[in-house]
């Protein structure tokens, strides 16, 4: 957020018709999930594997035991919901609002 600003939007590239968003594109990071990794130590090579991985949000990523990161679960459906905002569009300020608000909203749930 604070290389791009909260108006920052997301700039997918399109293979065919498809919407392709990636973790890392030309050896940085890319997406604000991707950013918010190597804010935590990710490397960039192990952004490109996750991308190697296909189409895969954060969630399926940890299903498949594919993050080079250990994350617990309420962390990583907080990551989804300001990665699915962020890949529909939304600015990276409203993917951060959805991401609180899901944090929020786990916390209520204890």
């Amino acid at each position: 957020m604070k290389e791009k600003g909260a108006d920052y939007e997301y700039q997918r590239v399109y293979e065919g018709n498809l919407p392709v968003c990636a973790y890392q594109r030309g050896g940085c990071p890319s997406c604000l999930v991707g950013t918010a990794l190597a804010y935590a130590g990710v490397t960039v090579d192990e952004l490109r594997a996750m991308d190697a991985a296909g189409f895969a949000g954060i969630g399926a990523l940890y299903m498949g035991d594919r993050l080079p990161i250990e994350m617990t679960d309420d962390a990583v459906d907080v990551f989804q919901a300001a990665q699915t905002a962020q890949d529909i569009g939304h600015t990276w300020g409203t993917a951060l609002k959805r991401a609180r608000e899901e944090a929020a909203e786990l916390e209520g749930k204890r």
